[in-house]
């Protein structure tokens, strides 16, 4: 009975046999795709929640509204019983995921020990932003039902605010927005523990539910709010070298007024409007030592009106030491108003400087851990650059808190944006251990990539008088 079989496949041909083995890569394939949706759904949605859930049934068996509650009959203290709440909160929820962080980091060979200060602070983070709201509406509830019901309204009102107000993208702060996630994280933690500590000593719901609704909104406009110049005064704080007025000095270099450079290609994160490339010098940038520029604003006073940017944050400055170029995105209206006029053009940049603190050869696939950078990833990658597909590698590297920045070796131009490692704390609420990497598409011929370290952080200015916008404009 087992000859008609093997009769069949003796007589199939190999065309036959190349279908059956791409259906069967298909349906791996189709697996794969599944399983890594449901390993993101686990992480970006179930697990918070299931936490959520969890500290809100915690203090659901204690209920704060009513006054039939059977606790109420107790000798209980509410600071023994917020005590007890708190302690399973940590045990339960904050050590499990303190651990399996650590563990994720040690199974790609990186030491917990050295990311501890980080993997702390991620666990600050998540209590602000996860925990303590979970509390909240617990004690400001009476059931589930009441939770589900205000979260659902809550996103229906975030979604729409954002919508109106910002057209659901929120302002760009650049590496700088850890400060804003530092003053959402502030307002979020004050408001909900004021809220929980007066429902448990006088039982005020009314008040206590009038104080999240505060606290919410507060953390909201923290979230969208603008980019605030004085942001960077709080970013050098943390310089670790102090850099004086003398140390990358910036001006404008008439010697060469009205040249242009060779290259300089548009980034996915510029800004809208005319280009004109402004050629400056800076001078006295430490030996071995590199430089980008966070934020820039620019201002243009013409005889026909005067226009400001406002705070920005893209790759402006170019080539950061010697004869460098300043890219500025200069509103069309006022453009064609001020072209063949003299304007006054001013500029003021908040600047990073940087020091080299290691590398790592490419490969063409795989993953390295690296001490003090995190772990880099290695993929092949086919690049479609308009004349053809290129064959590239994408680099990307991962961490607990950004420490360093990454730079091709002996390249003239920075590509980071943003001041990607400028954050000293991580201020992420996921469960990942890991911030969100920057990938970059490297050609093969890269053997290597280098680790910069930031040390100082500074702002700049230049003043250039006289300038005929049309002959900076670069097409």
């Amino acid at each position: 009975m087992y000859v008609a079989p093997m009769a069949l496949a003796a007589t199939r041909s190999p065309v036959d046999h190349h279908f059956e083995f791409v259906a069967a890569r298909g349906i791996v394939g189709l697996i794969g795709g599944f399983l890594s949706w449901w390993g993101g759904m686990l992480s970006q949605l179930l697990a918070p929640l299931a936490c959520w859930v969890l500290a809100v049934t915690l203090i659901h068996e204690e209920r704060l509204i009513g006054d039939e509650q059977y606790w109420l009959t107790r000798p209980y203290s509410w600071k023994d019983l917020v005590a007890a709440k708190a302690l399973f909160l940590v045990v339960f929820v904050n050590v499990p995921l303190f651990v399996c962080q650590c563990a994720a980091l040690a199974m790609v060979g990186l030491s917990p020990l050295e990311w501890l200060p980080a993997l702390l602070w991620r666990q600050v983070f998540f209590s602000a932003f996860c925990i303590l709201p979970a509390v909240a509406f617990g004690a400001i509830t009476g059931n589930l039902g009441q939770v589900v019901l205000s979260g659902i309204v809550i996103y229906m009102l975030v979604d729409v605010g954002a919508s109106l107000i910002t057209g659901k993208h929120s302002p760009d702060w650049g590496g700088l927005d850890w400060i804003r996630n530092c003053g959402a994280a502030f307002v979020m933690a004050g408001g909900m523990a004021a809220a929980i500590v007066l429902q448990y000593t006088r039982r005020r719901t009314a008040l206590a539910r009038i104080i999240v609704a505060a606290t919410l909104t507060l953390a909201f406009a923290a979230a969208i709010a603008p980019v605030w110049g004085g942001a960077f005064a709080i970013q050098k704080l943390f310089s670790r070298e102090a850099a004086g007025p003398q140390v990358a000095r910036v001006a404008f270099d008439e010697s060469r007024a009205g040249a242009h450079p060779m290259q300089y290609g548009r980034s996915s994160n510029d800004p809208d409007g005319v280009r004109l490339e402004i050629p400056l010098r800076v001078e006295n940038v430490p030996p071995g030592a590199r430089m980008s520029a966070n934020w820039t604003s620019v201002g243009v006073e013409g005889p026909n009106g005067v226009w400001r940017s406002g705070w920005l944050a893209f790759q402006a400055l170019h080539k950061a030491h010697g004869e460098a170029w300043f890219t500025v995105y200069v509103d069309p209206e006022f453009y064609a108003r001020n072209q063949d006029a003299p304007v006054r053009l001013w500029g003021v940049m908040d600047l990073t400087l940087y020091r080299r603190a290691g590398s790592v050869k490419t490969l063409e696939k795989g993953e390295v851990a690296v001490p003090g950078a995190g772990l880099c990833t290695f993929a092949p990658w086919l690049n479609d650059t308009g004349q053809g597909l290129v064959r590239q590698t994408r680099a990307a590297c991962y961490a607990p808190v950004q420490k360093v920045a990454i730079a091709l070796p002996d390249s003239d131009d920075d590509i980071w944006i943003g001041c990607p490692a400028c954050a000293p704390i991580p201020t992420s609420t996921g469960f990942r251990p890991f911030e969100s990497g920057s990938s970059w598409n490297l050609n093969l011929q890269v053997s290597s990539l280098e680790f910069y370290r930031p040390v100082a952080h500074m702002q700049r200015s230049f003043e250039a008088r006289g300038l005929h916008m049309r002959e900076y404009r670069f097409h």
